[in-house]
């Protein structure tokens, strides 16, 4: 009888141990810190001179060198995929304007006006979110950015066209602010020091479809053995192209549930997760609302998320919106597009110079912010 006293004395506390135990299975681990890293480990050089293997004279792959080809990267600029209705009545939102899409929960748009009336997504749960409110590059303390540059960690990061703005942005940026260096080696680790060093593409070319990194069982083992043979790539990331405006509910589910389980299996890299281009060519109720979808799993799951749309849309304080199939959505701005006239198309990016720098302005603000730097 005193033994049966006993063990079910225990039983309670057993209990709160095996609840706490569940709650510490949910959580997203904790972003590496700039001085985390095991190092670089030896790579192997890609084939060929580096102009042969995408890269530029000066060894760096940065942007596309030529324009995207249809059916590989979608239609060039200007061009409207098939089924895709062209905007009307385009209109240019303050803050606190309505520009929720149609059919939206009466949740998000409640979270929406919590946050401020801004229309960006609320850090809600404890989510990250790194948006158009997060591009003052000139708040980042040079302690923090000194500590990125000097780092033995890699960002690994996947993507195309419309990703490669983040970079192009990231050339354009170090121009005129040194310190703010970003290398890039193609389908590898830099060698630079003094620089955030960034893997492009994956591992043997870095233009990156869905089915190249999240979308098809292949696509997750080179993925896996990426990681596993490089210990150093502490961030993975991958940028959505035209494709956002074409997937259905249940393939972006894929994509955040592959993720998902990734993070699991990787508790030393922090996993960033991305909405689509607001890119005018591919308007569409469904693109955003896929766009919606990624933000709304983020919030309630506590993720990372690059919010490329957001950054798209807003331009001078302003939230641009456009009706499309009969809904009211977000839409690039004006003065980042490429349609405007007097624009161009920097880099084969699809969009300009400016929309451009505010990616990489973005990109390093979140680095700087997810390597513990203390940020607004």
């Amino acid at each position: 009888m005193s033994a049966l006293r006993a063990a079910r004395a225990l039983l309670p506390a057993l209990t709160l141990s095996l609840l706490l135990g569940c709650q510490d299975s949910r959580r997203v681990p904790p972003p590496p810190e700039a001085s985390q890293g095991d190092g670089p480990s030896p790579r192997t050089e890609p084939q060929g001179s580096p102009q042969a293997a995408g890269r530029g004279p000066d060894g760096e792959a940065v942007v596309p060198s030529k324009p995207p080809v249809p059916g590989e990267d979608g239609p060039p600029p200007g061009a409207t995929p098939p089924g895709a209705t062209p905007p009307a009545s385009p209109a240019s939102q303050a803050p606190g304007a309505q520009g929720a899409v149609a059919g939206a929960t009466a949740g998000t748009a409640a979270a929406a006006q919590a946050g401020g009336g801004t229309g960006a997504a609320p850090q809600a749960g404890g989510a990250r979110v790194f948006d158009h409110r997060h591009t003052d590059i000139d708040r980042i303390p040079a302690k923090c950015i000194q500590a990125l540059t000097s780092s033995p960690n890699v960002i690994h990061y996947g993507h195309r066209s419309h990703g490669a703005q983040i970079l192009a942005g990231a050339k354009a940026l170090k121009a005129s602010k040194p310190a703010l260096n970003l290398a890039v080696g193609y389908a590898s680790v830099p060698h630079d020091t003094n620089a955030l060093r960034m893997w492009d593409g994956m591992l043997k070319d870095n233009a990156v479809k869905a089915e190249n990194y999240w979308a098809t069982d292949a696509a997750v083992a080179d993925l896996r053995t990426l990681l596993k043979g490089h210990p150093e790539i502490r961030t993975s990331m991958w940028a959505w192209s035209y494709e956002i405006a074409q997937q259905s509910q249940e393939q972006i589910q894929r994509y955040l549930t592959t993720l998902s389980a990734l993070e699991k299996e990787f508790p030393k890299v922090t996993f960033v997760y991305m909405t689509g281009p607001g890119d005018d060519t591919y308007n569409g109720k469904n693109r955003a609302e896929r766009n919606q979808q990624i933000r709304d799993y983020c919030q309630a799951n506590h993720k990372v998320l690059y919010d490329f749309e957001d950054l798209d849309v807003w331009g001078d304080g302003k939230r641009h919106t456009a009706t499309a199939d009969g809904a009211v959505i977000p839409m690039q701005h004006p003065k980042f597009s490429v349609k405007t006239p007097g624009n161009t198309d920097y880099q084969w990016t699809h969009a300009t110079q400016e929309s451009s720098e505010t990616k990489a302005r973005a990109f390093w603000w979140m680095m700087a912010k997810l390597n513990g730097c203390e940020l607004p």
